[in-house]
This record gives C-alpha cells, structure tokens and sequence, in this order.
C-alpha cells in the first residue's frame, strides 16, 4: 500500500510540473494520465486477463475496462503503440501464456 502511495505522489508531481522535457520518458497507470497528452504513447499487457481484466465479469464491468483502454489511447498526439506478450512470468515465478485482448478485434486488428 505504500507503495502505491508513493506512486500515486509521484504521478501527480509529473502533472503538476510544467517543465517537460523532449528527451524523457514517463511512466503512468492509465487513471494518472487522464487528462493529458503525449506526442508518443505506448500501451503494454493489452492481454486477456489484464485489459480486460480478470475481474471483470460483468457486461458494465468490461464497458468500464473498454472506456479505461479508450482514454490511454486518445492520451497519444501523433504515435500511438499498443502490445501485448505471447508469454511471461507471472510474479517472477509462473510461467503463463497470453492471449491478446479482446479489444484488439474490437477495433479491427487480426492477430494470429
């Protein structure tokens, strides 16, 4: 919990500093980044079980899942990178394999 404190203080320094610099990279979950805009975004663990995910269920709760995908997206001025993995390690120990999001077909994209 504490680190997630510290993480939530740390995003919104980023926000509130108005001294952005060309050459730095910044990393934000998708609710810090609300409200902002990047010329290049990357989107990572756009996966089944991650975006959306496990979690939800229920039809809101995936529409909610889709809305929070929708604003990292619309985050991105001109590049815009959205990845999933084939495979990793789940917690440094589990070995699992990955299936790309559901939302990937629901925006046009075949991936095989």
């Amino acid at each position: 919990l504490n680190y997630l404190r510290s993480i939530q203080l740390a995003s919104t320094d980023i926000q509130q500093d108005d001294t952005k610099s060309d050459d730095a990279v910044q990393l934000l979950t998708v609710h810090s980044a609300k409200g902002l805009e990047w010329p290049c975004v990357y989107v990572i663990g756009i996966e089944q079980g991650y975006m959306p995910h496990f979690h939800a269920k229920t039809p809101k709760d995936i529409e909610e899942e889709r809305r929070i995908l929708f604003v990292a997206i619309t985050r991105s001025e001109e590049l815009l990178n959205l990845s999933f993995c084939q495979n990793r390690f789940k917690y440094g120990r589990k070995f699992e394999v990955c299936q790309p999001s559901m939302f990937f077909e629901e925006m046009g994209y075949s991936i095989e």
